[in-house]
């Protein structure tokens, strides 16, 4: 009796998480919201649910929260930051968590999302929109045909939304001082 009454009560319990993480994907703003469900068909292919929001997710940005200067507000956004009902941390990397995102960036009452090639330390509004991030050396593949010139650093990239893209332009002093017009060049 006592064991029935653990596994229904665990039982009860997953399935309020679930109910839970579900709900709080509807409560994201609807750009974030649309990303999200877009990992709904991987995690049915995978028999773990519905796409969920984790604790990974962070809402806001590490700088303005229109980026563009359109007066619509645009998402910093990670595939780790969302999971499924069965498996919340499904799309986590294995070594390094976030290492990969989006900005979600409005462009006349639409979203194109855009590659974010790190994790961004900051974003300054635009135009020009700069962002300074951090590539982690456990990204870089030992061996491959570019040799990295510092191994045993991981510096601070800047980097310059031009034709849809983040393109580097600069890096920042190993201090941690860093002006991203002044680490552009400019």
């Amino acid at each position: 009796m006592t064991r029935t009454t653990c596994v229904l009560a665990m039982i009860w319990m997953l399935a309020g998480i679930s109910a839970e993480a579900k709900d709080r994907l509807s409560d994201l703003p609807g750009p974030v919201a649309a990303y999200a469900e877009q990992f709904s068909k991987d995690c049915q292919a995978r028999g773990l649910g519905e796409a969920v929001v984790n604790e990974n997710y962070r809402a806001g940005n590490p700088g303005p929260a229109d980026v563009n200067g359109d007066g619509a507000p645009d998402y910093v956004i990670y595939k780790c930051m969302f999971g499924c009902s069965e498996k919340p941390f499904a799309f986590s990397g294995v070594g390094t968590p976030c290492p990969f995102g989006k900005l979600l960036l409005s462009q006349a009452g639409q979203y194109a999302e855009v590659f974010l090639p790190g994790l961004i330390s900051r974003i300054e509004a635009g135009p020009p929109v700069w962002i300074s991030l951090q590539r982690p050396s456990s990204l870089r593949t030992a061996g491959n045909f570019c040799r990295d010139p510092f191994p045993d650093s991981d510096p601070v990239f800047v980097y310059e939304l031009k034709e849809k893209r983040f393109q580097v332009v600069g890096s920042c002093p190993s201090d941690g001082a860093c002006e991203l017009a002044s680490a552009a060049g400019l």
